[in-house]
């Protein structure tokens, strides 16, 4: 009996991707979908996940050699403002005492989410502790908004070169209020970066999802756990409801293109 290929699809992703901030990874949104899409195709799916932050030059020669290493039919790249958006304490610890201590500190980090995260009032205590270490120490951010822009300049033209390559790509999340009141460049930038990386998508046929437009109707602020950059479960749950219709469009395109090239001519 004849069995249909698999679509493979790579996600250039990130922590919230792999749901590392979740006690559960396997609820983050592209687990859901690689449970929940062979279904709606009618035919298996692969999903291969690498971690991939553009902050810097040398981000599209990254880019290529995952897709390389990695052949796929749908490439969905998960836009990420981090590098310039997010301020945090290990980057103010790696600056003044250097990479060791700034991997404790983040390890001290994980160690206390996990253990408030359980807690009666965890997320206040959670919140408090934050506060108070990012006046004591203060907080730094990867790069620069200027070299994370270059740097998704750079991946989206390495995609736009692939031939038989569907690909989608995501963004304009602003982040959680509290991010954003200690940043107040925070909000123009982002929507420069997704005004910027729409276009792009519209002048070469790629699919846009609207990250921001998929946070949790009614009050943004509940998508998110207490560092205010990853989403919660429901917020991961409500994400891959959205996007799934949007990858069975891409997988179903790729599918076509890619029978249509296999079928004998003459």
């Amino acid at each position: 009996m004849w069995a249909p290929s698999p679509v493979r699809m790579l996600i250039y992703g990130h922590s919230d991707t792999f749901g590392v901030a979740l006690a559960d990874r396997s609820l983050a949104w592209p687990n859901i979908v690689e449970a929940e899409l062979p279904a709606l195709l009618g035919r298996p799916v692969e999903i291969t996940q690498r971690p991939f932050l553009p902050i810097r030059a040398g981000a599209g020669e990254r880019a290529e050699a995952i897709l390389r290493d990695n052949p796929a039919d749908v490439a969905v790249f998960a836009t990420n403002a981090y590098g310039f958006a997010v301020t945090t304490v290990a980057n103010r610890v790696k600056g003044r005492f250097g990479e060791n201590n700034a991997r404790r500190y983040t390890r001290l980090e994980r160690r206390i989410n996990k253990w408030t995260r359980s807690m009666p009032m965890g997320d206040r205590i959670n919140n408090t502790g934050r506060r108070w270490a990012r006046k004591v120490v203060g907080t730094a951010p990867d790069s620069s908004y200027q070299d994370v822009v270059k740097a998704h300049d750079e991946v989206l033209r390495v995609l736009a070169r692939q031939e038989s390559l569907e690909v989608v790509v995501m963004g304009g999340n602003k982040l959680s209020g509290w991010i954003q009141k200690e940043k107040p460049s925070l909000i123009v930038q982002v929507e420069a970066m997704r005004e910027m990386v729409e276009e792009f998508c519209r002048e070469h046929h790629f699919a846009w999802f609207n990250t921001e437009e998929a946070l949790l109707p009614g009050n943004r602020e509940r998508s998110f756990l207490p560092d205010g950059a990853h989403r919660n479960p429901e917020a991961h749950r409500h994400f891959a409801n959205l996007v799934l219709p949007v990858l069975q469009r891409c997988a179903e395109r790729a599918m076509e293109g890619a029978e249509s090239v296999a079928q004998p001519t003459g």
